[in-house]
């Protein structure tokens, strides 16, 4: 087929080098493209408002048209057009927060439509950008928290009061998952505080004991089941009443105790007969200044237990 000269370059080109052009009888334009193209970039170069108004009247006029062109455009070129935004992102940072700045509202608000035109997408490019910048985001968070820590609490407590108050059940059952995954880390750091505060405890045995004086059925029936329940723990507490009322030392813990047990091999200290029921013995009676200590402290069967009573510890021997 037989090509066309440029007016131009002089270049003899083929049809597909052409573009129509209605104000021709042949139809086609006598500038071949590249001419054409270079034609445009100077002129819009040399009259960038004109070109800018020509520009929006032409997508005002033809909104559909422009947004499916650029659709079928973008979907056919989309991976090298993420490429080239990433790249010129981090080559002009500082440009694009500056431009961001200045048309903030504009651009939130059209984050917002298109979020909400597109709930799946949006939930899904969150969850991507919270996956990569995770640390980022955390140190960000703990340090607003930080900067105003007064208000954000408030703010904080507040909420959690009114979401109580409105899914009463939801907040139920999330405590209950958050304990139950929980429950060694929230037991250990609520025996430190108590031990550490004594106000706390005072506090916690007045609130008990108002508590058992408004409800005694109820209390009698806590207490048997927790002493049938842990029947050591509750000679245990016994033993450490009576010190305590005696005015002698009381720091047996439930670990020394196993530990004394495990040292005399969970059997009696005196008749060394194994037991399930081992009690504990207090070398040195408590009515005689002995402590609640460790030192102090024997595994016993309980005919042994009956046999000593609160005599010195020779009356044993002949076990």
């Amino acid at each position: 087929m037989a090509g066309r000269r440029c007016s131009i370059c002089n270049s003899v080109l083929t049809s597909s080098n052409w573009i129509v052009s209605k104000n021709r009888k042949s139809g086609i334009d006598s500038r071949c493209r590249d001419c054409n193209r270079k034609r445009i970039k100077a002129w819009r170069s040399a009259n960038p408002e004109a070109a800018r108004a020509r520009d929006k009247a032409y997508k005002d006029a033809n909104r559909d048209k422009v947004r499916a062109q650029f659709k079928d455009w973008y979907d056919r070129n989309a991976e090298s057009q993420r490429e080239r935004a990433r790249e010129w992102y981090a080559n002009n940072k500082d440009k694009a927060r500056a431009r961001y700045l200045a048309n903030k509202e504009q651009h939130n608000r059209n984050a917002r439509a298109w979020a909400k035109a597109n709930p799946e997408k949006a939930r899904e490019i969150d969850r991507r950008f919270k996956k990569r910048h995770r640390v980022t985001l955390l140190v960000k968070q703990r340090q607003r928290y930080r900067d105003n820590i007064e208000a954000n609490r408030a703010n904080a407590r507040d909420r959690a009061r009114q979401r109580q108050v409105e899914k009463p059940d939801e907040v139920r059952a999330l405590r209950r998952r958050f304990y139950k995954s929980h429950r060694d880390d929230i037991c250990a750091g609520q025996k430190a505080r108590y031990q550490s505060d004594e106000t706390l405890r005072h506090k916690r045995r007045t609130q008990a004991r108002a508590w058992a004086l408004a409800h005694p059925e109820e209390a009698l029936a806590r207490t048997r089941a927790w002493k049938k329940a842990h029947p050591e723990a509750g000679v245990q507490q016994a033993a450490k009443r009576r010190a305590r009322v005696a005015g002698v030392s009381h720091t047996l813990t439930r670990s020394e105790w196993a530990r004394t047990l495990e040292y005399f091999g969970h059997r009696c200290a005196y008749c060394r007969k194994p037991s399930k029921r081992l009690a504990q013995d207090h070398v040195i009676a408590i009515s005689r200044g002995g402590g609640h200590t460790e030192e102090n402290v024997v595994p016993c069967c309980k005919s042994c237990n009956s046999k000593k009573h609160n005599k010195p510890v020779w009356v044993m021997a002949g076990k």
